[in-house]
């Protein structure tokens, strides 16, 4: 289901339904585990709006390679999801982000059936068209993160010390 493309009237019920699964577990216990959540990247700005709720609602999206990193499984020279960004969503579209602007240049898809390579900033809509399916697979892989979900916890505001 593609639910971050969808209204973003749809963010809040989701992001409800998520907190009160993560806040507590089945055992009382104030983890309810994780969720873990495929991004399709079409509209960043519109889409980062759901991150940005879920973060002030108390739930922290983290890439898998990061929270992979964090438990030691992966060091940082272990590949996962090589053609994944990773940058997390809070710059993932920003194109006043300079890591996201090198990630653009950078990264490079081919086109024309091998003809031609182009970066994602450079890409249009004709090279899109031309791409046959294994590029455009390849390009799709670009545009797709995973993020694990896990309850941190809403901060109440400070409380000036006497």
């Amino acid at each position: 289901s593609d639910l971050l493309y969808g209204a973003e009237s749809s963010y809040q019920p989701l992001v409800d339904t998520t907190s009160a699964l993560l806040s507590k577990g089945s055992d009382g216990s104030k983890n309810g585990g994780i969720v873990l959540l495929g991004v399709r990247w079409r509209k960043p700005d519109k889409e980062r709006k759901f991150f940005e709720l879920a973060d002030r609602s108390g739930i922290e999206f983290m890439l898998l390679r990061d929270w992979l990193g964090d438990l030691g499984v992966v060091d940082e020279e272990t590949t996962i999801l090589p053609d994944m960004p990773t940058l997390d969503w809070k710059h993932y579209g920003d194109v006043d982000n300079e890591a996201f602007l090198q990630h653009c240049s950078n990264t490079r898809v081919s086109t024309g059936g091998g003809k031609r390579t182009v970066s994602l900033m450079d890409l249009s809509e004709t090279d899109m068209e031309d791409m046959n399916d294994p590029e455009h697979a390849s390009f799709e892989r670009t545009q797709i993160q995973i993020y694990i979900g896990t309850w941190k916890g809403i901060e109440g505001p400070k409380q000036a010390v006497p």
